[in-house]
């Protein structure tokens, strides 16, 4: 309801499924004029839902896909949907305007997905195990361990080359 009524005079809001709604704006070339609306509608989930005398706050990340010269409404879609994930990454509660660059990123993060699980199931990775040692006492008194992936192509990789992947995904639970 919130969302229908931020875009009521210009364009309509549906429901998309589980956690997703969608606004359509017609024939909208005004990007100050859409950046005015993200913000309404920001604004607008922000406010707390009252559910049996309980407030309940929400977040939201909006994707804008406002290309002029694109008319297949899955493709446009497809856009939103992009940008809406950058919008996440980013932190929530804001919007992102979806730009080809994003879609470059995109298939580049699922190629790297593609490749940890595959590391995951081929048993790519490994952890290696390094002493902490009090040199007072000179002797050990705890052990670390590291994670490393034997990548096939690009060899042995320390947690920062493929960490964030597991804060990405569900990987994390696998291993």
């Amino acid at each position: 309801q919130r969302l229908a009524e931020c875009a009521a005079a210009s364009g309509s809001a549906a429901y998309l499924g589980r956690d997703m709604f969608g606004v359509l704006l017609a024939a909208v070339d005004n990007e100050s004029f859409v950046a005015q609306i993200a913000d309404r509608l920001l604004t607008a989930v922000a406010q707390p839902f009252i559910i049996e005398g309980q407030p309940y706050h929400l977040t939201t990340s909006i994707g804008i896909n406002a290309s002029v010269d694109e008319r297949d409404p899955s493709v446009l879609a497809r856009g939103a949907y992009t940008a809406m994930g950058a919008a996440k990454a980013a932190g929530r509660n804001r919007s992102r305007w979806y730009s080809s660059e994003m879609s470059a990123r995109t298939a580049n993060q699922a190629r790297r997905r593609s490749e940890l699980n595959a590391a995951l199931k081929g048993g790519e990775l490994a952890l290696y195990y390094q002493p902490i040692v009090d040199t007072a006492r000179d002797r050990i008194v705890a052990v670390e361990a590291l994670a490393r992936w034997n990548h096939p192509t690009r060899g042995l990789l320390a947690p920062a080359e493929f960490i964030e992947l597991f804060d990405e995904t569900d990987f994390v639970v696998a291993f």
